[in-house]
């Protein structure tokens, strides 16, 4: 079993908060999904300073969001599950967890195929706090095959802007984008800057998968003439038309995208 690097730390909590000051006052810069990792530089007092390690973003997070725990199994698949104390879809559940989180599932049982209420394909159970039961229909393997990324953009269609955000609660554009790559596997900068800086003058041609950067937002080509992004000016992430296109990357060259060396 591998192991995380010295320093790093995971995520415990459905959505952490990363700021840009160690004050629940600050601007969030961005967020952590549960199980993703963070270097810690320091502590300062209630608070740890250090990087995302998945795009090396730095800021402050809560000491209590972050806990050693052995590497994830999994990954969320659905725009958003629950974690329930016991495999029964009645009780109320600890806690949501966003498309995207990372999980270590030790257990796994049957459902019920006479039962209504038993999700297919049972239940899996996790050993990272805290703790609980996760429907399986909500899960993939972090070795599976890897999504569409305009699928999972398309997911999070309705979904709240939010500054900073990566969840199905709430995201800027640059999470969308970064979210929805990820599940494709594809690694890809938390800024706007960043991914701008990956993309050329679009050609006429612009195609579903690409990468668009449009005025003051970036988002994923559904077809030809549409893109879906974190819109600030609608409050939601649309799908509108893509006549405001500035550059791109087509999607055969998305591999090219660069998380910023640390």
């Amino acid at each position: 079993m591998s192991e995380d690097p010295p320093g790093c730390l995971r995520a415990i909590r459905g959505i952490v908060p990363v700021r840009v000051d160690p004050s629940d006052e600050a601007e969030m810069d961005t967020e952590l999904l549960h199980g993703e990792m963070f270097q810690v530089d320091r502590q300062v007092g209630a608070w740890l300073a250090g990087r995302c390690v998945h795009d090396g973003h730095t800021g402050f997070v809560h000491a209590a969001s972050l806990l050693a725990v052995d590497p994830p199994t999994h990954r969320v698949r659905a725009l958003r599950s629950f974690i329930y104390p016991t495999p029964d879809l009645k009780r109320p559940p600890i806690r949501a967890i966003s498309f995207g989180g990372l999980v270590r599932i030790i257990t796994w049982m049957d459902g019920d195929a006479d039962d209504p209420l038993s999700p297919t394909g049972g239940w899996a159970r996790l050993e990272d706090p805290p703790g609980g039961w996760l429907p399986a229909p909500a899960l993939a393997p972090l070795d599976g095959h890897p999504d569409d990324a305009v699928g999972a953009a398309l997911m999070f269609a309705g979904a709240p802007y939010l500054w900073g955000g990566r969840s199905s609660l709430g995201l800027d554009a640059p999470g969308l984008v970064q979210v929805a790559l990820a599940a494709a596997g594809i690694a890809a900068p938390r800024t706007l800057a960043g991914l701008a800086a990956c993309c050329a003058t679009p050609q006429t041609d612009l195609a579903r998968g690409d990468l668009a950067i449009l005025d003051r937002s970036c988002g994923l080509m559904v077809d030809a003439g549409h893109v879906i992004h974190a819109s600030p000016r609608h409050m939601c992430v649309v799908v509108e038309a893509a006549d405001r296109v500035v550059a791109a990357l087509p999607a055969a060259q998305l591999a090219m995208l660069a998380v910023p060396a640390q």
